[in-house]
């Protein structure tokens, strides 16, 4: 084999390995952002839970847990903990309250994460 089809076929090759390694490597991202949209799903279907509560009670509740069963059949879990990563991270200060998914599930630890006063934060 010649040195010029030797250097061409090495060529092809890492190129064809570089390709592989990016398409491998988009997949993995496409996957935790779709777990992430998905841990947003869950923070706001709780977000929406704790405004019905308080529409019908002068404060938040001070435990997620008091949503169950009236709000919420349950507290969501994170998809990538597999577990509420929730009830730990909620926050209440009279009617403001944070809640974000506690741990490092995600691209940052402790996001996705959502507060009354600022709404989503994403720094």
């Amino acid at each position: 084999m010649s040195p010029r089809l030797t250097l061409g076929l090495a060529a092809g090759l890492t190129t064809l390995g570089l390709a592989g390694w990016l398409l491998i490597r988009h997949q993995v991202n496409t996957q935790a952002s779709s777990r992430e949209r998905e841990c947003e799903t869950s923070i706001r279907t709780i977000v929406s839970a704790i405004e019905l509560y308080r529409s019908h009670n002068p404060r938040v509740p001070e435990r997620l847990e008091q949503l169950i069963p009236r709000y919420l059949p349950e507290i969501p879990r994170c998809p990538k903990a597999k577990k509420d990563t929730y009830s730990e991270s909620y926050l209440v200060y009279q009617t403001k309250y944070t809640l974000f998914c506690r741990g490092h599930h995600h691209r940052r630890e402790n996001r996705p994460a959502f507060s009354k006063t600022q709404g989503w934060i994403r720094e």
